[in-house]
């Protein structure tokens, strides 16, 4: 029987596909690489209580350094094999030294990119949820070599041009109920024009680099943190429970809220 893909990306899938065809052969353009859509176990994400989708800028390049994708996905690249390669990232070979900058917020919201099992040897603050988060990437599913702030503004003007509708098309069908986005403030502006408040994380100790940033987009919003080098870095670990409760306590989280 034919692994048939979740209905409400197949399109989406299609444009990702269509768009990695075109840029493949560019020297800038990871070689043997896949579009990367998402990253995360996509059916646990839609029977989560709590959905978060994370976002960065474009895949890294440190995704294809390893055989984290098989075979049948990187030589017939269809929806039907992108899917179950996507939704198996974090069950497999994960990125792990830099998707904890996200996890580490994300285990105080109820929420893993792992769900219930760990890749490998778990840290000792993780602990199994519930609910299971997605990855996306804001300008380009495409990875990059060099990385994205080193490419050429030419480049990075040509990814973006696809990248940002698609990325708004994937954030549509995902129906998030929350948005974690880390990434420069400049890179708010393909957003539009939004109606961000401040989020004074810690109270009245919280100070300018620890304030976050509230926004409502399409049916979601969207918190906003500032990047360095990894995502909410400017965030230490031993406050991001407290910025985690500051998060849910938002009247934009109402019905999140435990009852």
């Amino acid at each position: 029987m034919e692994v048939q893909c979740d209905p409400r990306l197949a399109s989406l899938y299609v444009r990702a596909i269509t768009h990695y065809r075109d840029y493949e052969r560019h020297a800038f353009i990871v070689p043997d690489s896949i579009p990367i859509l998402y990253f995360g176990n996509l059916r646990d994400y839609r029977h989560s209580a709590i959905k978060i989708v994370t976002v960065g800028l474009n895949p890294s390049d440190a995704e294809f350094r390893e055989s984290r994708f098989g075979a049948e996905v990187m030589s017939s690249l269809r929806p039907e094999t992108l899917e179950p390669a996507l939704c198996g990232y974090f069950s497999a070979k994960p990125y792990s030294a830099w998707f904890s900058a996200f996890e580490t917020l994300l285990q105080p919201l109820g929420s893993s990119f792992y769900g219930r099992e760990y890749a490998g040897e778990a840290p000792p603050w993780w602990m199994p949820q519930r609910n299971v988060a997605l990855h996306t990437d804001l300008c380009s599913p495409l990875a990059t070599t060099p990385t994205w702030t080193g490419l050429p503004k030419r480049a990075q003007d040509q990814l973006r041009e696809w990248g940002v509708p698609l990325w708004r098309g994937l954030i549509a069908a995902l129906e998030p109920d929350i948005v974690l986005m880390s990434v420069a403030r400049s890179y708010l502006n393909a957003l539009g024009d939004l109606q961000w408040r401040t989020l004074r994380t810690l109270g009245a100790a919280t100070t300018p680099q620890q304030e976050l940033k509230i926004a409502p987009f399409q049916s979601t919003h969207i918190v906003w943190g500032r990047a360095q080098v990894r995502p909410f870095f400017h965030l230490k670990y031993d406050q991001r429970p407290a910025v985690a409760r500051a998060i849910l306590a938002q009247p934009e989280f109402k019905s999140l809220q435990p009852r």
